[in-house]
């Protein structure tokens, strides 16, 4: 009789559990569903609920520290450092909280040899923004946008339209910096162009001082101040001239001049546009006498002063190289080709 008791209150536990509203007891697969009655068959727990949470055991540390021989993957809530802990097979580790990740609001009490944001490993870093990947920084420590494999230390390969930028170092009030772009889309060459006080245009000045100052094109041991290792072109233009006199002509930021326009013999008396050092040639395409005047029949800063006094003239065809001097406010005649 005892026995069959027995057994008649287990069915009856047994049943009693199968019966609870939004429960499920062990199934033939070994697995429970609390919630729901069919409890996912990889799983040996499902809490299906829209209303209610899972809690799990929450103690202080000293509580964590004393459980015995916890098994790996063992989870609790620490209620002295408020947050979840798991047991590794070796310690008690955080979830990832704001004391062991980047907080997109800002991290503060950082610690610049320890904390970084990075790899450990020798893979790329990637950054994206749309889902698009802008930049990257590779193993080897070399930054591309608009690349993943930059050959520079520093690279940015981006389409741009017609004279547009493609980079830009601007100072954000004033506007000073440098702009690298190109002129057009058609472009086979680009232009570094510098700016001033409110983004207007300003001279654009390189300066080394790994080498005494001196500024290299195409060698890395520059002699001069200025040492190009290779072709040097000056840029010419042309101007017509009448005959007899011709005062004060203006030549721009040319070097080059090439005259035309006299039938007769004429005279050049001064030129506009002088600046220190500044070197200039004169020549005379047409088979006119040109003269250059020793006098003072144009501005004083613009005259021209042959060293002889005396004036020197082309036959026909012919080429007068000259420098400006500004202590002397003269253009010197340094060679001729008469």
């Amino acid at each position: 009789m005892k026995s069959l008791r027995g057994l008649m209150i287990g069915v009856c536990m047994i049943v009693g559990v199968q019966t609870i509203p939004g429960t499920e007891a062990l199934r033939a697969q070994n697995n429970v569903g609390i919630g729901t009655t069919a409890p996912n068959s990889s799983a040996i727990l499902e809490l299906a609920a829209t209303t209610l949470g899972l809690l799990v055991p929450r103690m202080n540390t000293g509580q964590v520290n004393g459980i015995a021989a916890p098994a790996t993957g063992l989870l609790v809530f620490d209620i002295t450092q408020n947050q979840f802990y798991y047991y590794n097979g070796v310690a008690w580790v955080p979830f990832l909280a704001a004391s062991t990740g980047w907080s997109t609001a800002g991290n503060a009490g950082t610690v610049a040899t320890t904390n970084f944001l990075g790899t450990t490993d020798a893979v790329d870093l990637r950054f994206r923004t749309n889902n698009l990947e802008q930049m990257a920084v590779t193993s080897a420590g070399r930054v591309g946008i608009g690349t993943n494999t930059p050959g520079r230390p520093f690279e940015i390969i981006k389409d741009a339209g017609a004279q547009t930028t493609t980079a830009s170092f601007r100072s954000a009030t004033a506007g000073y910096g440098v702009m690298i772009g190109s002129f057009a889309d058609t472009s086979t060459f680009g232009v570094a162009q510098a700016f001033g006080p409110g983004n207007t245009a300003a001279n654009l000045v390189f300066q080394a001082t790994l080498t005494g100052g001196k500024l290299g094109v195409s060698t890395q041991a520059p002699t001069t101040m200025l040492d190009i290792n290779g072709d040097l072109a000056l840029r010419d233009t042309t101007i017509t001239l009448v005959n007899g006199a011709n005062n004060d002509v203006f030549i721009g930021g040319y070097s080059f001049i090439r005259i035309v326009g006299p039938t007769a013999a004429f005279t050049v008396s001064g030129l506009a546009g002088g600046v220190d050092g500044k070197v200039v040639i004169l020549y005379n395409t047409t088979t006119q006498n040109m003269t250059i005047a020793n006098d003072a029949t144009s501005t004083s800063a613009n005259r021209i002063y042959t060293l002889s006094g005396a004036n020197v003239i082309t036959t026909g065809t012919g080429s007068i190289t000259m420098i400006y001097s500004t202590p002397d406010t003269r253009w010197i005649v340094i060679a001729t080709n008469l």
